[in-house]
């Protein structure tokens, strides 16, 4: 997984608090939750890819990353019997003022439509 903010040796770095500027009160930053930034990863691979016709990096590198990104997503998709179909719980979109749904007991949201759809979009590239 690649970290939404990292440090030059690929460490997450995300804030775990921030200061609400209306309310001056330090509150809980969930932002390391965004997820989708290893799914823009993937699809820059294969655009680069399919822009340069790189073969070698797609062989050396892209694969690897295409491939491990994949497996994040697939592992981190549950299947939901009730509804029948796949679930990506616990994320943050790109709107990351949205960290979770009102009165949730946890931060994250369910089924954010961007990583919902992203996650989906990168697997038929494998």
């Amino acid at each position: 997984m690649y970290p939404w903010q990292s440090a030059s040796d690929g460490r997450e770095e995300t804030q775990r608090l921030h200061l609400n500027p209306r309310s001056g009160h330090w509150l809980p930053d969930h932002s390391h939750r965004q997820h989708h930034v290893g799914l823009a990863i993937a699809h820059n691979v294969w655009r680069y890819y399919e822009a340069s016709g790189d073969a070698e990096f797609l062989h050396t590198k892209g694969a690897e990353m295409l491939l491990q990104i994949a497996r994040f997503w697939a592992n981190a998709a549950t299947w939901d019997e009730s509804l029948g179909r796949y679930r990506i719980r616990g994320v943050v979109g790109p709107d990351e003022y949205h960290e979770a749904c009102p009165g949730a007991d946890r931060p994250g949201l369910d089924d954010n439509a961007y990583t919902n759809v992203t996650a989906a979009c990168s697997h038929p590239r494998l």
